[in-house]
């Protein structure tokens, strides 16, 4: 039975000679135009829910300053109407 050669191994693969190296095909990355697409939609999205949340919050009581036309009622009105309380729609 001959000898191996100097350097050569007598086991038939090494454990770090696994043949030729895969390559893994993958999608490629999206590019920048795809990508702000979709951020624009997603913002968009965003932004009706946030519309419609505003909307249905809506049908609560206003809290702020009262408008000018029930101003002018209150103060052309007399002490007995003033102790009344006022609808507005």
């Amino acid at each position: 039975m001959a000898r191996p050669a100097a350097g050569s191994s007598s086991r038939c693969f090494e454990e770090d000679d696994t043949g030729p190296k895969r390559r893994i095909i993958s999608p490629s990355f999206p590019s920048a135009e795809l990508l702000g697409a979709a951020a624009a939609a997603k913002l968009t999205e965003a932004q009706t829910e946030l519309r419609e949340a505003v909307l249905e919050e809506d049908s609560e009581l206003f809290i702020g300053p009262p408008p000018p036309a029930v101003v002018g009622e209150t103060e052309s009105a007399n002490e007995a109407e003033r102790s009344q309380p006022k609808y507005v729609s």
